[in-house]
């Protein structure tokens, strides 16, 4: 669905171009609006599109046994999903769900492709997204493995909220389940600790950030690891 108020300016890959290489670009980017739950890709899947949110963020998720899956990284305004074609893959990895609703820039694979490798700057910016990308997939790894329960939904609610410039987020505990690959039980249990200490308020799956610095001490390094990693690694071209 056409938003007609997405612009490149929001998304960070995109605004690393000059304006006469955006210009080259634009012709081949429609909006499109991102829906809370919406899978733009299942795993395995063929990649048709591209997306670049400009306020929306999708999620990255790896399906293990058992029909289980867990989150390894989130994509925001500062990215794109969908880039593994131009490592040359025509399938998803992942399955890609959308986690907050909003709006996004859309590319036929095929069209970014060949503007990656026609256009040097656009490509500079890819891949040093992509090596973000692949930090953050990396470090989420070793969270998902080391980390408690309350500990990654602590960081999983700060990075949604930094994602969505907003301390109010839509996260029902059913999706939240689901990306952190634990039973529901669990994050109910560790949600109403947040909620009896006064860190987030929650009701039918809104979600408000009441206490930033002391979520934040609940959470694990892996949060200041990867925005820090995020904020010192330049997108400029």
């Amino acid at each position: 669905m056409a938003t007609g108020n997405a612009t490149f300016g929001q998304n960070s890959v995109l605004a690393a171009l000059s304006k006469r290489h955006y210009e080259k670009l634009s012709s081949h980017l429609k909006p499109v609006r991102l829906t809370f739950g919406e899978a733009l890709y299942e795993m395995g899947q063929t990649i048709d599109y591209v997306y670049f949110p400009t306020d929306g963020i999708v999620s990255l998720l790896i399906s293990v046994d058992h029909g289980h899956s867990a989150q390894v990284a989130l994509v925001g305004p500062e990215g794109f999903a969908g880039g593994s074609t131009v490592l040359g893959f025509e399938h998803s990895p992942f399955t890609v769900i959308v986690q907050g609703s909003g709006s996004a820039l859309r590319i036929e694979a095929q069209s970014f492709k060949k503007q990656v490798s026609g256009n040097p700057e656009f490509q500079r910016a890819v891949h040093r997204f992509i090596q973000r990308l692949m930090f953050q997939i990396a470090q989420n790894a070793g969270c998902n493995q080391f980390h408690s329960v309350s500990q990654r939904l602590a960081r999983l609610l700060l990075t949604t909220s930094d994602c969505m410039h907003s301390n109010h987020i839509h996260l029902t505990q059913h999706f939240l389940g689901r990306v952190l690959g634990v039973p529901r039980g669990a994050i109910s249990f560790a949600s109403n600790r947040f909620r009896q200490r006064r860190l987030i308020g929650y009701q039918r799956g809104e979600i408000r950030i009441l206490n930033r610095a002391y979520l934040e001490v609940e959470a694990c390094r892996c949060y200041k690891a990867v925005s820090g990693y995020y904020l010192n690694s330049k997108l400029a071209v």
